[in-house]
């Protein structure tokens, strides 16, 4: 499954064959990605950076993505279209644009989600052009 959603920025790819359609939403996602100029947030998403309120035990660290500084966020999301899932961030800035990725990795009864450490590994697969 692939699904592009332009008008909201946000790319959906999904080998392991999760989705049926495309989802709506957060809390419906096993992975989003977005990039933007600058660092504004895209818009339709409650990252755990931006919605602190939604989200209970944060953790927040420094991590290297490819050579590039970021930062990782996990949290228990407990508000919202996602609550009850624990998820991961990673906002990560290079060439005057963000990139974020916020990912479902469990709490989901009956959804199959990545785990933290698959999404871990995935991100460290991102490259940056100058």
């Amino acid at each position: 499954m692939y699904c592009d959603d332009v008008s909201a920025s946000w790319l959906l790819v999904d080998s392991g064959g999760l989705y049926t359609s495309c989802p709506q939403g957060d809390g419906q996602v096993g992975i989003f990605v977005a990039s933007v100029a600058g660092t504004a947030p895209p818009m339709g998403l409650s990252l755990i950076s931006t919605s602190k309120s939604l989200y209970s035990n944060v953790q927040t660290a420094t991590v290297e993505v490819n050579g590039v500084s970021g930062t990782r966020l996990a949290g228990d999301q407990t508000e919202g279209q996602g609550s009850g899932s624990s998820q991961v961030e990673y906002d990560v800035e290079a060439g005057g644009r963000t990139y974020y990725v916020l990912a479902v990795v469990g709490g989901i009864a009956g959804i199959k989600t990545a785990a933290a450490a698959q999404v871990d590994q995935f991100v460290q697969t991102f490259t940056f052009g100058a």
